[in-house]
């Protein structure tokens, strides 16, 4: 029997670089999504444990997900997925990576 949160655990996988070897903009990790902005949640870089539980939270790889607001210190910030708004810590969003979707896409 295979595991189904087998293959959400990419750790170390190099970041997508355009031509003068800096980060893509199409692709960044949460916490770099800007307000306004929606990506689709391309992987989870984290160990096994904490991607189970992110995703049995709806953080899922091909969901749709937005920052929508955030604490006053900034820390954490707070992400609809899948219709509910979660708060993340920024060391955690940090390890989940989107590709950003063209600015005509809304959240339904």
């Amino acid at each position: 029997m295979t595991d189904r949160w087998e293959g959400a655990q990419t750790e170390g996988a190099p970041p997508d670089l355009d031509e003068r070897g800096q980060a893509s903009r199409d692709r960044c990790t949460l916490a770099d999504l800007r307000a306004g902005e929606v990506g689709v949640l391309d992987r989870l870089e984290l160990e096994s444990d904490q991607a189970q539980r992110l995703m049995e939270m709806g953080f899922i790889p091909g969901i749709l997900v937005s920052p929508v607001n955030c604490a006053p210190g900034g820390d954490p910030r707070i992400y609809r997925v899948d219709g509910c708004e979660i708060a993340l810590r920024h060391e955690t969003a940090m390890h989940l990576v989107v590709d950003v979707c063209p600015p005509t896409t809304t959240m339904p």
